[in-house]
């Protein structure tokens, strides 16, 4: 694994990675990781490949770490198998739970809303949906 030390990591929430020319070695992937002082644990952000030769990456610092004062990035060419294993074992994205929870909320405040409809002979009455 190569490693680089990244001088504005407090400033910084995601990690932009893309490949300048592809890959030689066919069925894998350049896997990205990020690690805080002491420098000893590196935790997976994603990975490029051919396919995809570019990706930002938020960073996620587990909660029993904190954020850090310094970073150093790590590169890994790996199979894309062990590349596949990794990316499942990611975190749903916020942006995803948030948009379903603002989607699922709406969906309950305009169910809430009665419905009133015109009788000839009853005037106006409302009922629910």
């Amino acid at each position: 694994m190569h490693s680089t030390p990244c001088s504005e990591s407090c400033s910084g929430r995601d990690v932009v990675v893309f490949l300048t020319q592809p890959l030689q070695v066919a069925g894998a992937g350049l896997s990205c990781y990020i690690t805080g002082p002491p420098f000893e644990r590196y935790h997976f952000l994603g990975a490029v490949d051919n396919d995809v030769p570019s990706a930002v990456f938020r960073v996620r610092w587990p909660k029993e770490e904190g954020a850090p004062t310094a970073a150093r990035l790590g590169l890994s060419l790996e199979p894309m198998e062990q590349v596949a294993v990794q990316k499942a074992s990611l975190p749903g994205t916020e942006l995803v739970d948030f948009g379903k929870q603002v989607a699922k909320d709406l969906w309950n405040y305009l169910a809430s809303f009665e419905v009133c409809l015109a009788s000839k002979n009853l005037g106006m009455f409302c009922r629910l949906l």
